[in-house]
């Protein structure tokens, strides 16, 4: 008896971002850089949120900018609290505009800050 199934399988890459996630989660990195970037209300995906993703591919290997994409589309968007609508949201332009907003932080007082 064959069915017709037009579910596919996806295998999604875990690689080492539990554990990258889990160091970042113990340091508080998120909530110190929501201090120090400020995020818009129109945003589906949040600048801090963006520098998370872009933390854990410099940890985990480096891909270029334009490549990011598609990084995050092999991750497994659950594991972030993500929908397919936010992770379509992703893209090279994203990338760049939460980095111009890194740089246009106070990143002195962002690196010095006692996060405890």
């Amino acid at each position: 008896m064959s069915r017709d199934n037009n579910e596919k399988l996806k295998r999604f890459n875990i690689s080492g971002i539990p554990l990258i996630k889990s160091v970042s989660e113990s340091i508080d990195l998120k909530s110190i850089f929501k201090k120090y970037i400020a995020s818009y209300g129109n945003e589906s995906v949040s600048a801090v949120d963006t520098l998370m993703f872009l933390i854990w591919n410099i940890t985990l290997g480096r891909q270029p900018l334009y490549e990011l994409y598609e990084w995050i589309r092999g991750i497994d968007p659950r594991c972030h609290r993500l929908n397919k609508k936010e992770l379509s949201s992703f893209n090279d332009d994203r990338f760049g505009r939460a980095l111009d907003k890194l740089y246009a932080a106070d990143r002195a007082t962002l690196m010095t800050s006692d996060s405890c």
